[in-house]
């Protein structure tokens, strides 16, 4: 058996005087898996079984929540019908994307991901460069999302503050205040709390789903319905856009990737969960379907109970729609404002889950020699067993972005398109890699935990198509003949990252980056 390492497998463990004992290695398979990755395990396996994992994921998808925040664009283009029948055609496609990201978790659990996966299933002469993208795009993609997680509490705290002031005006400095003080609790927390993060993950789980019937029946019960008629067969264009199924297919395609995007969020916790090879991808699978179930009963019991026109919600004193729609059910600011504060107790866990999954992305990237000051980011503490560095990188980064969606929505929605944009790349080349590799090089697919056996081609292909649809559609603007103010931006944003990391890699990277393949063990 030879082994295959490269100058950076030395920067994979820049603590590697520490004792092998101080950290929890997890089963035989793990220290198998991490072997046969050319990997040294540095982070405690704090999560035992899919259940304490599958408690982060949720609570990081947190999907019947996102789908209020961002019903808003299903709202203005496609209506109550196009809102309900997109997300449940984005559903569909992002369950194939999940269990083919499955699969690859099975085979390789490692922080790292899509940039590993792409390096170990793409052809030789393009893995690379192609691993190398990937990393960029997934570092851009999670730290941006970091910035739009810790930002979407923050509105929601200023609309429950609006519930009970009605001269409250929603000012932008306060959400950029609210914005760092939710970082910085998440941050702490990350550090100082993680080897409890799994119990606190199960009290989430009990308030998550507690909060989901609780607040499902109150606007049942209270709220104003619409006929069955209206809401399944009612799309429009409230936009303007001339064509009521494109006005559908851009609001219904959007708001529903951006509240079920992040299938590979439990995957970057691979090192963190003991028997990772059998657990990560079947908590993967389960989240998947709970998130989605919780997402379409929310969608459908929100499109009966407006309680509005969609003109009306999207102009609310409040600042989120959805919170006029509970002040509309229960016609009360102590009960709005107890669901809101629900809502926010959620989302703010959801920011604290983003930090963990951010920072160990970008851990394992620096880990492999992927950005600039590898050997600081991908440091881990001797002491805490954490990457205490790339948790310091992701502080400082959201707090840049915060400055730049202070006060207005359009910036806000510019990251959080590029947040999808970015990560939706990572998954259209990995999937496309494991597609060739499945069809091509067969012989060389080692065989993972978790098989897709024949259907794994059809899954595939249904996978690359819905994520290539996606991505086109994530770039159109939300309404048409847009002004400057309006434009998405997301294109120029993502094509300046995508044009740098390629001349970074080429004037530099590709010298010292070699790719997760070359560390691998091979017979």
């Amino acid at each position: 058996m030879k082994m295959y390492r490269g100058p950076f497998v030395a920067m994979q463990s820049v603590v590697n005087e520490r004792n092998d004992e101080q950290v929890n290695s997890g089963t035989e398979a793990d220290v198998r898996d991490m072997r046969r990755m050319g990997k040294q395990q540095e982070l405690n396996r704090n999560f035992k079984g899919w259940g304490a994992l599958f408690g982060f994921s949720l609570i990081l998808g947190n999907a019947w929540v996102v789908c209020m925040v961002t019903s808003i664009f299903g709202l203005t283009n496609g209506g109550t019908a196009g809102t309900i029948w997109m997300f449940i055609v984005v559903a569909c496609g992002m369950f194939c994307s999940t269990l083919s990201m499955a699969e690859m978790a099975s085979i390789a659990p490692t922080a790292g991901d899509q940039y590993h996966w792409v390096s170990e299933f793409s052809p030789p002469k393009h893995q690379k460069y192609l691993s190398f993208l990937v990393g960029w795009m997934c570092v851009l993609g999670w730290q941006t999302a970091m910035s739009a997680s810790a930002y979407t509490p923050a509105l929601t705290i200023q609309g429950l503050i609006a519930l009970s002031d009605e001269t409250y005006t929603l000012p932008g400095w306060h959400a950029f205040l609210l914005t760092l003080a939710i970082l910085f609790i998440s941050i702490v927390i990350n550090i100082t709390m993680i080897r409890k993060l799994p119990m606190l993950e199960g009290l989430m789980i009990v308030i998550f789903f507690c909060s989901f019937g609780n607040i499902l029946i109150v606007l049942w019960v209270k709220g104003e319905k619409s006929s069955a008629e209206d809401v399944f067969t009612k799309f429009s264009d409230n936009a303007g856009w001339g064509s009521v199924g494109l006005a559908t297919l851009i609001g219904g395609l959007q708001g529903g990737f951006s509240s079920l995007m992040g299938s590979d969020s439990a995957a970057h916790l691979s090192e963190e969960l003991k028997d990772a090879s059998y657990y990560l991808p079947r908590s993967m699978v389960y989240t998947a379907l709970a998130n989605y179930t919780t997402g379409i009963v929310t969608i459908i019991t929100l499109m009966f109970t407006l309680g509005g026109s969609a003109e009306e919600l999207t102009s609310t004193r409040l600042g989120q729609p959805y919170i006029q729609v509970f002040y509309n059910a229960t016609k009360s600011v102590t009960g709005a404002s107890v669901i809101t504060a629900l809502i926010a107790l959620l989302l703010i866990f959801t920011a604290i889950n983003q930090v963990t999954t951010t920072s160990r992305q970008l851990y394992a990237f620096a880990r492999d020699g992927g950005m600039p000051y590898s050997g600081f980011i991908g440091r881990v503490h001797p002491k805490w067993n954490l990457p205490i560095n790339s948790l310091i990188v992701t502080l400082l980064f959201t707090f840049m972005i915060a400055f730049i969606i202070i006060g207005s929505s359009v910036p806000f929605n510019i990251i959080t398109t590029l947040s999808s944009a970015s990560l939706l790349t990572s998954y259209i080349i990995c999937t496309g890699c494991m597609l060739w590799k499945r069809t091509c090089d067969k012989a060389n697919l080692p065989k993972g935990r978790f098989d897709l056996g024949c259907c794994g081609r059809y899954i595939n292909c249904a996978a690359l198509l819905f994520q290539i649809v996606i991505f086109v559609v994530l770039f159109f603007p939300s309404m048409p003949h847009p002004t400057a103010s309006s434009m998405n931006w997301t294109i120029l944003i993502y094509g300046v990252t995508f044009t740098g990391s390629t001349i970074y890699y080429f004037l530099t990277a590709r010298h010292q980056y070699l790719g997760p393949v070359e560390h691998i063990e091979k017979d």
